[in-house]
């Protein structure tokens, strides 16, 4: 799945993770946080929480086409 270009961007707050990060840019774009993810290739329902996540490696060059 290719994920479409944010219309809507944002830079990470200081103190704000990468799930943080990515949920707000969901939510800015209208956009499900699973269906994001999914758009990254992180399989959200193998995962069983954040920690997961943030061991996942993510293609970020995705975020910025």
């Amino acid at each position: 799945m290719e994920v479409n270009r944010l219309l809507i961007t944002s830079k990470p707050y200081f103190d704000e993770s990468l799930v943080g990060f990515l949920s707000r840019l969901a939510l800015l774009n209208n956009y499900s946080i699973s269906w994001l993810y999914g758009g990254l290739g992180v399989d959200v329902l193998n995962m069983r929480n954040d920690y997961q996540l943030g061991k996942a490696v993510i293609d970020q060059t995705k975020l910025a086409k």
